[in-house]
């Protein structure tokens, strides 16, 4: 998995985003309760939540597992130009037959 450079704000933007999910689907998870399932400090939750500070791997492994998702959801920064071009493509794709997907890999590698 490659993540790349994110950003503080970006982690704490999906932080707050996916906390606020899980508070949808279990109204008793609070920053007390996240912290005791991650094994942090209240503190620390807060710290995350505002951007202050941004969670190891192996903290956002556990708070991805506390809010049932996936850790690529907690440091995503959203949809880039690349990637929508990129999805396009393979949406379109979706809809060709197995030999014109074929072709238009032949014409993709052909372009490098």
């Amino acid at each position: 998995m490659r993540l790349g450079i994110v950003t503080m704000s970006a982690i704490a933007k999906n932080l707050a985003a996916a906390l606020q999910r899980a508070r949808e689907r279990d109204p008793d998870l609070n920053q007390a309760r996240l912290a005791a399932l991650v094994g942090v400090s209240e503190a620390t939750i807060a710290r995350w939540l505002n951007g202050t500070r941004t969670p190891l791997m192996e903290s956002l492994k556990k708070l991805a597992d506390a809010l049932s998702v996936q850790v690529t959801e907690l440091v995503d920064e959203g949809p880039t130009p690349r990637t929508q071009v990129l999805q396009a493509i393979v949406d379109e794709a979706a809809h060709m037959s197995e030999a014109e997907q074929q072709a238009l890999l032949a014409f993709i590698r052909s372009r490098r």
